[in-house]
């Protein structure tokens, strides 16, 4: 196809050698009023990255508004449009500032166009992209001010770039710096993915392909999302779905397969989990399988763990369990100790008023009773008869750390040396030496000298 293109009478002479049914005229213009971006703009008005999609090309002057112009002075200049998502494109189009005169050698604004690169990348990184064409041959003579040429790819961004970097010899006839002085970009292909052909209406042979050559229907641009292999006949495995069959399944029952194309769970959610692709926690304090089961009494009314309902946190006064479901059934009831000790506020009543955070014997929550005799006795009455799942108790410590101050001393009131003389730490209760060796020792049984 030869292209003439006069700025005076503002005509475009298209001549074909060969008639080819697949003309642009056949796809429709994906570029038009898509979003567009411009990496330094010119700073005046109407002259934005957008005015090379708006479907207007009548004035080839620079501030006609029409054009999308680059800022001067600079060593790159990189213009895109998003096409919004990947689409397959048949060719690009490129009409060129003129300023509305005669587009020859002696027009200053064919030494900007030379050496430009088109570039269709599903980001906005050229170099991630394809690249569909790179101007190595064009003279000021011989660039046409409107540039066509085919591109059988697939993209979302369509990406002009130029440059003029310091230290490289340019051919003669290039400006000094880049720039871009685009009237307009079209951008022509299917609106469609999975199909091509003619007026875009020839579904791609292989159903599954997520795009295929817009002319002659070979799979070209991967699966459609949820198939895999060479000609994407297989379902995504593996507890993966989706696009490129990349994204994981949520926490599916049993770790069953997900639909390889939405992730849907069809056998449930795992225990904790709930929604169609299983990848929310339970919510509403609740928990479990099909989270059907509510967190108990726990603390401040806080949130339990959405798979076992533990509260993290702990239980709420008079509650206790993992799940803080137990009812402490001696809170505040009737309770008597034996030999109280003489002393105020250390009654039989504290050990069970709910209250624990001071562990010293005078603090004012223990039961103590009375020095130097026999037998301890303490009872609580539950004031009925109940089914008891545990017990516990929370002894004095003098809120200490519990065990021996000392190391290498055991026993019940800490004042045993440990068997082993050269052990660091023994049991508390029977002596056996655990918490390895005293500086110096070493062995099983800390018995060997270090020389």
């Amino acid at each position: 196809m030869i292209i003439t293109f006069d700025p005076n009478a503002l005509t475009l002479e298209m001549t074909f050698d060969n008639i080819n049914p697949f003309c642009s005229l056949t796809f429709e213009n994906l570029a038009l009023n898509k979003p567009a971006h411009e990496e330094y703009p010119y700073n005046v008005v109407n002259t934005d990255a957008s005015k090379a999609v708006d479907g207007l090309k009548t004035d080839l002057n620079g501030i006609g508004g029409q054009c999308s112009l680059s800022a001067s002075n600079q060593r790159t200049s990189t213009w895109w449009v998003n096409l919004t998502s990947t689409r397959s494109i048949h060719d690009i189009r490129i009409y060129y500032r003129t300023d509305n005169v005669y587009w020859d050698a002696a027009n200053g604004y064919t030494s900007r166009f030379l050496g430009f690169s088109i570039y269709v990348s599903n980001t906005t990184n050229k170099l991630e992209g394809k690249l569909c064409y790179k101007d190595r041959n064009f003279t000021r003579s011989t660039i046409p001010a409107v540039f066509n040429t085919t591109c059988f790819v697939h993209g979302q961004y369509v990406i002009y770039y130029n440059e003029r970097l310091p230290g490289v010899i340019y051919p003669s006839g290039y400006s000094v710096y880049a720039y871009n002085n685009l009237c307009e970009v079209e951008v022509y292909g299917c609106p469609t993915p999975g199909y091509y052909g003619f007026n875009c209406t020839t579904p791609c042979p292989d159903v599954n392909c997520g795009y295929c050559h817009i002319q002659t229907g070979t799979c070209q641009g991967g699966c459609k999302p949820g198939y895999k292999g060479h000609q994407c006949e297989l379902e995504c495995n593996n507890n993966k779905y989706g696009e490129g069959c990349q994204t994981n399944c949520g926490h599916c029952f049993n770790m069953s397969q997900c639909h390889h194309i939405s992730g849907t769970c069809f056998d449930g959610c795992d225990p904790g989990y709930e929604g169609q692709k299983c990848n929310q926690e339970c919510q509403n304090r609740s928990y479990g399988y099909r989270c059907q089961r509510k967190c108990g009494h726990c603390l401040n009314s806080s949130k339990c763990d959405h798979v076992d309902g533990t509260c993290l946190q702990g239980c709420a006064e008079g509650y206790g369990g993992r799940t803080c479901n137990l009812v402490n059934l001696a809170l505040r009831k009737p309770a008597y100790q034996e030999n109280i000790y003489l002393h105020a506020n250390v009654s039989a009543g504290n050990a069970v008023d709910g209250r624990k955070s001071n562990l010293m014997g005078i603090g004012g929550e223990c039961s103590i009773s009375a020095e130097r005799k026999r037998t301890a006795t303490w009872w609580v009455n539950l004031e009925s008869i109940y089914s008891i799942h545990n017990i516990r108790i929370y002894y004095r410590t003098e809120n200490f750390a519990w065990g021996c101050p000392r190391p290498g001393y055991y026993g019940i009131d800490c004042d045993l040396p440990c068997p082993d003389v050269s052990c660091g730490y023994c049991h508390i209760q029977t002596g056996t030496c655990q918490g390895g060796c005293k500086p110096g020792y070493k062995g099983h049984q800390c018995e060997l000298g270090i020389e």
